[in-house]
């Protein structure tokens, strides 16, 4: 389970307890509801709470549930200009704490860039996490075994370009060292854990997921676009596996080279990170439009 004080000192985790507020909440009850403005996250901490995304007859179904220790509703904690893309139900009596605020702001004036960027660091991990599991119960829906799914948007890259107007270019130069690859060459395999997240600056990549000897193609992702960051942030194993469509040239970050980055450059890992985790939650959102279409086909 995803934890964001991983790392803190012990009085920056007394600041995250103190801007949080414990509640209890019954079966039944609404947390948040699709379409409000997004205010805080929360974290199970006995309970359950139930994901609810609708499909596209505008029924209600589970998308993902949260359990004791997990995260939900991190976009909220990040950006409240953006209005919730689900709605939030617990399933039973539910202990949870609540963030109203956003901890990256609070930590970056009160502690400075260094703690910042590392809580926002262990905030990516966390939506990674998120992202897997959605992308993990998707692949798992018959509907989805039996056919190919077309390229989506949500696994498309606008954010590379994003991130090169935040982040000063030689920078990034430095690290992320370019990589090629010829048409038909393995890149990541499936079911291993990626020491790598790349930015594809040219060609094209197929995201395969195989399940009991059923060959899927999950996505096409054509430059400029990035792969591996699900396994990378979250530590689990690839969902599906990428292999070069076309050649292709990408620049890869090491795990080692970007743990180094967050201690040498705060600053400028506050601003990929940023731009990662809002492109993540952006992702998260086209994903549940994809799975609300598979759950109309099995209904």
């Amino acid at each position: 389970m995803p934890n964001i004080t991983e790392g803190l000192t012990s009085q920056q985790k007394q600041v995250l307890r103190f801007l949080a507020e414990a509640r209890t909440v019954q079966a039944g009850d609404i947390l948040f509801q699709e379409g409000q403005p997004a205010q805080g996250c929360f974290q199970v901490l006995a309970g359950e709470v139930e994901i609810l995304a609708k499909d596209s007859d505008d029924k209600p179904f589970v998308a993902i549930t949260a359990g004791d220790g997990d995260l939900f509703g991190l976009g909220g904690a990040l950006d409240t200009a953006m209005l919730r893309p689900v709605t939030a139900r617990a399933t039973r009596m539910t202990s949870l704490l609540e963030l109203p605020v956003n901890p990256v702001k609070v930590f970056r004036e009160s502690f400075g860039p260094a703690p910042a960027s590392l809580l926002l660091h262990n905030v990516v991990k966390a939506v990674c996490e998120t992202f897997y599991r959605m992308v993990d119960s998707s692949v798992r829906l018959p509907t989805f075994r039996q056919k190919s799914f077309p390229s989506a948007a949500a696994f498309q890259g606008e954010w590379l370009g994003k991130i090169e107007a935040a982040v000063p270019k030689g920078i990034l130069r430095s690290l992320f060292g370019e990589r090629t690859w010829e048409a038909g060459k393995a890149i990541l395999p499936q079911g291993t854990i990626s020491d790598h997240f790349y930015y594809m600056d040219e060609g094209t990549v197929e995201c395969i997921r195989v399940i009991k000897g059923i060959r899927t193609s999950m996505a096409t992702l054509k430059a400029p676009s990035t792969f591996g960051h699900l396994s990378f942030f979250s530590n689990a194993p690839q969902p599906f596996g990428t292999v070069a469509v076309t050649p292709v040239k990408a620049r890869g970050c090491s795990r080692r080279d970007f743990e180094s980055f967050l201690r040498q450059k705060p600053e400028a890992a506050i601003e990929l990170l940023d731009a990662l985790v809002n492109l993540l939650l952006s992702r998260m959102a086209g994903e549940e439009k994809r799975l609300s279409s598979i759950v109309a086909k099995e209904e």
